[in-house]
């Protein structure tokens, strides 16, 4: 079974891919953002080449985007909201302050049919083979949850919390740090001091939490890890928790494959003793040309705390006009019964650098 898995990743890995989904989280865009669908550019992934792989403002302005989603649910999109919803609405902001210095803001307007929040808002200061980084960040995961899903649902891992730890990955942060080396051809280490708080969760900050990453890149094939320590005081006794994340992503083609795996454990999340957890996702991902994609992913958490989830998702999408595309997906997910939600999905985008035929 295991030289047939390596096997399979060595044939993957053969192809030199022309971007990853580093791309995406250096210039704080989809991927979608820089390619129609497939892997032909448009005119942001095109700058964004043609500059190093870095994004600069157009002129003296700021790139400015703005991308939203209307979306069907079938069982609804939570309590006292309706089945059909502008469920959301995300603005992004990236501009330059000096040479080497850029800052990025990402608003989400409307979040789940309800007012938004903060997602980024953080300045960059690059160096040859570094970068300093300072404000709101969402954590380093190779598969990132808002850079990187196509379908409406959001990833299982991401949103896990344990018992009464508020604490997600997909949550972002007040940290600052930097990450030392090759970002896009080679390995690339993080290190970051981390506000010990979720906004809006109702639990006061405890202390600075610490988070390390470590990234390989190299010719179709990126891998991850990232282990977060902190401690929150849900109680009388303090939960101190860690989690780390393993990720794995191949492409070839018109074919990317997504593997992560985390686990963690917390001293008291509010049980009275000791809680493990954990959670996987498998995703693949085909473009079936230009305009148009498959994607289906098998994920699930659990933890000692009695908590077990699964589920399937499989989607199609296709943009069917410029800055526009349709997407419906189906999932099957298992918890204390088993249910199908359909979504049925239509995602918009604009900007003020020129795009293709694709949407965000």
């Amino acid at each position: 079974m295991i030289p047939a898995v390596l096997a399979v990743l060595l044939a993957l890995t053969t192809a030199v891919a022309a971007a990853s989904p580093r791309d995406a989280e250096l210039s704080g865009l989809s991927c979608d953002a820089c390619h129609t669908s497939g892997a032909a550019l448009n005119g942001i992934g095109s700058a964004w080449a043609a500059q190093s792989n870095r994004l600069e403002p157009i002129g003296d302005l700021p790139l400015i985007w703005v991308r939203g989603t209307v979306a069907y649910v079938s069982d609804g999109n939570g309590p006292g909201l309706p089945k059909a919803i502008l469920e959301y609405v995300e603005l992004n902001l990236n501009g330059k302050i000096a040479p080497n210095l850029t800052y990025v803001v990402q608003q989400h307007v409307v979040d789940g049919g309800t007012p938004g929040f903060n997602r980024d808002a953080f300045v960059q200061w690059r160096r040859p083979r570094s970068r300093y980084i300072a404000g709101a960040i969402g954590l380093p995961l190779l598969t990132d949850p808002e850079t990187y899903r196509p379908l409406d649902d959001d990833y299982l891992m991401d949103v896990q919390t344990v018992v009464n730890n508020p604490f997600a990955l997909i949550d972002s942060h007040p940290m600052a740090g930097l990450f030392s080396g090759d970002a896009l051809r080679g390995m690339e280490l993080g290190a970051f001091a981390v506000a010990g708080h979720e906004a809006g969760s109702g639990v006061a900050q405890t202390g600075t939490d610490s988070l390390f990453s470590a990234t390989q890149r190299m010719p179709g094939l990126e891998l991850s890890g990232l282990r977060y320590d902190g401690t929150r005081v849900l109680g009388s006794t303090p939960d101190r928790f860690w989690r780390a994340v393993y990720g794995l992503v191949t492409y070839r083609g018109p074919w990317r494959l997504d593997l992560s795996f985390a686990h963690g454990h917390d001293s008291d999340p509010g049980t009275g003793r000791a809680v493990t957890s954990s959670g996987g996702l498998v995703q693949v991902h085909l473009d079936l040309h230009a305009s148009t994609f498959l994607e289906a992913r098998y994920e699930g958490t659990s933890d000692t705390s009695g908590v077990f989830v699964r589920q399937g998702v499989v989607g199609i999408g296709r943009s069917v006009v410029p800055h526009v595309r349709l997407t419906v997906e189906d999932g099957i997910a298992r918890d204390t019964r088993t249910h199908n939600v359909l979504h049925f999905v239509t995602a918009f985008g604009a900007s003020n650098a020129p795009l293709g035929g694709a949407s965000y």
